[in-house]
């Protein structure tokens, strides 16, 4: 790590993202540019160069050279040509020094001068601290609660750095949890091989938002088994199917459907270790209780 091997704090940028306008570049700062920045962030560095004590381009694969790479995808090996070829002469004149990741990349570029930083070893974020997962197991039939989610779950991870948000979906489903952080898309599974799943994970809270439709009013409460079968206690919407099957604050919570009472329902609970392995106990006493 940067901040292990040279003493200084570091702050990372995507550049993909993020706007050069809403940086602050302090002083004498070193700038490092891995595989690649878009344009508009290298003129922009260009007219900050006179503060920076260095620019650096990283190289971890040999980019220049992608293009004639057969065992790389086509349209990816384009991809990364044309990312190349059109920033090589603005990283030419802006950068001060290359470090490579390996020594057959320092020898394959040794009119760059390179410095040889080969990859160390890095703990999780979460090595110190073990994260919490909540989750919501749902096809695209529940589109409006999934869509409904995105701000509720954009909240929750905004106040929990250690949180992190497990939903199923494809595309669609990436496409609207994209920018929020520490989310992971499952793709959608056959049933036997979702059962499979279950019984390799286990997580903390089980989420089932369920909107009060005529459709929805003859839906059965199968996520209540969802839930628990991971582990996980449930916050469930405070209407059928849910509302004659839990018992609050027993065997899971029941929330009315504002976006407000879900982000505090699922804060209180992913932080409240105690509440939750009560409720989960008590979740698996109801299913079990049931007649087969």
């Amino acid at each position: 790590r940067i901040e292990e091997r040279f003493g200084v704090s570091v702050h990372y940028v995507n550049g993909l993202k993020t706007s050069p306008e809403r940086v602050r570049v302090d002083e004498d700062a070193w700038i490092v540019i891995v595989r690649y920045a878009p344009p508009k962030w290298l003129r922009w560095l260009e007219r900050q160069r006179q503060k920076l004590a260095g620019v650096v381009y990283l190289l971890d694969d040999d980019i220049p050279s992608a293009v004639g790479a057969m065992e790389l995808p086509l349209m990816c090996a384009l991809k990364t040509a044309w990312r190349y070829a059109r920033t090589r002469r603005l990283l030419e004149r802006l950068c001060s020094e290359v470090w490579v990741s390996t020594p057959e990349l320092a020898g394959r570029y040794p009119s760059a001068r390179p410095k040889l930083w080969e990859p160390r070893y890095l703990d999780s974020p979460f090595s110190a601290e073990r994260p919490v997962v909540y989750f919501y197991h749902g096809t695209w039939a529940h589109r409006r609660e999934i869509e409904w989610l995105v701000p509720v779950v954009r909240r929750v991870q905004e106040t929990l750095p250690h949180a992190c948000f497990e939903i199923m979906g494809t595309a669609q489903v990436r496409r609207l949890y994209r920018g929020i952080p520490r989310v992971r898309i499952v793709h959608p599974m056959p049933w036997t091989d979702y059962l499979a799943y279950a019984g390799t994970v286990q997580y903390h809270v089980g989420l089932a938002p369920c909107f009060d439709t005529f459709f929805n009013r003859a839906r059965s409460h199968n996520k209540i088994f969802d839930i628990t079968r991971l582990g996980a206690a449930g916050i469930y919407s405070n209407s059928v199917p849910y509302i004659d099957k839990i018992m609050h604050g027993h065997t899971g919570l029941l929330c009315e459907n504002d976006e407000e009472s879900w982000v505090n329902a699922i804060i209180s609970l992913l932080q409240d270790k105690e509440s939750r392995r009560a409720m989960y106990k008590g979740a698996v006493q109801w299913c079990k209780s049931l007649p087969h």
